[in-house]
């Protein structure tokens, strides 16, 4: 075979292996979007399979413990739960909260090639800063994220437009898209 019809067949695999990972997300996001309670799936990226499943919280999902290992360069998507506020009673759409501030950190300590949060009308993507998951690309990210957050010692949710600006300062990929 020709490199030409090489590359198309690598082509044609990769797009077939990306419609299996969209099918995947897209059936976490039909099951989970509407729960009262935290679920995590992680995706393999290469396959499309679910690796792993956990049912959290209210407000928290995804035990390091068991996580250990299971992260790194692959797809992990969870969702926040509907008809709960959590400690943010003050956040004007609960139901459609971005990633949390705790997010960030799980984003940074698990590695994942894509960080996705669905939430009722809303599918958020976290990808990884130009030049991956270094120590000090975290610690600028959570540095910047309090001085944006905190407010006389106190935290407040941060929004679609916070994530925004933090991307924008960071280079963290971030993207936030309609359902």
């Amino acid at each position: 075979s020709t490199t030409r019809e090489r590359a198309e067949k690598f082509r044609e695999a990769r797009a077939e292996r990306d419609k299996k990972v969209v099918e995947a997300v897209k059936t976490f996001a039909e099951k989970f979007r509407d729960k009262t309670k935290e679920w995590m799936q992680i995706i393999d990226p290469k396959t499309g399979e679910v690796t792993y499943e956990e049912e959290g919280s209210e407000d928290e999902v995804g035990d390091p413990e068991a996580l250990e290992g299971k992260t790194e360069g692959k797809i992990q998507v969870h969702n926040h739960p509907v008809e709960t506020t959590g400690d943010e009673p003050d956040y004007p759409d609960p139901a459609n909260k971005p990633p949390s501030a705790q997010d960030l950190g799980k984003f940074f300590d698990d590695k994942p090639r894509e960080f996705l949060v669905v939430s009722r009308d809303y599918t958020f993507s976290l990808k990884p800063p130009p030049g991956g998951f270094t120590e000090k690309n975290k610690e600028k990210a959570e540095a910047l994220f309090k001085s944006m957050l905190v407010k006389n010692g106190e935290w407040r949710y941060p929004t679609h437009e916070d994530w925004q600006a933090l991307a924008a300062k960071t280079g963290i990929k971030y993207k936030r898209t309609k359902e």
